[in-house]
């Protein structure tokens, strides 16, 4: 397979092509990503097939890539790293943090300035 390699980290949710020769012409391939049959394609005079498939939720894991062609029993499999990734709230983090920051330095210099007490 083409258009990626072996082991290679990829993003859930991205669109990656699938390329893979050595089918007959007019040949049927299946196209399985994680255990799931994703997409069937036809082999070309040339016995290529080219699909694109998206990469499933499966963040920090492994899933396996594979094509396979029953009537030929031809076929492929790579397995991929799906990166580990955080959902995005769309909230902006900086602000909340350089609010922290001033608001633990003003603290410090309430706490460090000496206090004058009233005697009544």
């Amino acid at each position: 397979m083409t258009g990626i390699d072996d082991g290679a980290p990829v993003d859930v949710g991205e669109t990656i092509a699938i390329e893979r020769c050595g089918f007959d012409d007019g040949e049927v391939v299946r196209l399985y990503v994680a255990g799931n049959l994703v997409a069937v394609a036809t082999a070309d005079e040339e016995g290529c097939i080219e699909e694109e498939v998206t990469v499933p939720d499966a963040a920090g894991k492994k899933i396996v890539v594979a094509v396979y062609a029953p009537s030929s029993k031809r076929g492929a499999k790579m397995t991929l790293e799906v990166a580990a990734t955080l959902a995005a709230t769309g909230s902006d983090i900086d602000d909340v943090v350089a609010f922290g920051f001033v608001s633990l330095f003003v603290g410090a210099l309430l706490a460090a300035v000496p206090r004058r007490r009233r005697r009544s």
